[in-house]
């Protein structure tokens, strides 16, 4: 036998799941990363989840299962979270609308104006519920009144 037989990066015959600490390994890696990327130079946390990715990529490779399958993987998991992503979008478009329109300062001028410490969590109540049953959308309603 080569000293070189062993190659870990090279995949297996045949696929297998993943034990609990190869599960763990990219969720580590990415807590570690977007920790120090916080801490030491104050930035923001894309390129570790980047870096986490490529590492739980590597270890799905290691594991047995072809870049197809990863790849196909991956597409399941963007079309999954597709819906909610392009309602976050929408959201997002109104209430920069909203704020660009003048509607948001509107609304907390006017607030300020009417409410009293007294009648707060009741008037606050009724605002949220009001602006969710015009927008259809408790997610604008916690972006604008929240």
């Amino acid at each position: 036998m080569s000293l070189f037989a062993f190659n870990p990066l090279r995949p297996r015959s045949e696929a297998r799941s993943p034990a609990l600490w190869e599960s763990l390994i990219p969720v580590a890696v990415l807590v570690g990363l977007i920790g120090t990327s916080i801490v030491f130079f104050d930035q923001t946390a894309h390129i570790p989840l980047v870096l986490a990715s490529a590492i739980a990529g590597l270890i799905g490779y290691w594991l047995g299962n072809s870049w197809s399958s990863i790849q196909q993987g991956i597409i399941d998991g963007i079309t999954i979270a597709l819906t909610a992503i392009l309602i976050l979008m929408a959201i997002g478009i109104l209430i920069g609308t909203w704020i660009a329109g003048g509607i948001v300062p509107l609304l907390i001028f006017y607030g300020l104006e009417l409410l009293n410490p007294g009648s707060f969590l009741v008037a606050a109540c009724l605002i949220c519920s009001i602006v969710s049953l015009a927008t259809g959308s408790s997610w604008t309603t916690a972006g604008t009144v929240g």
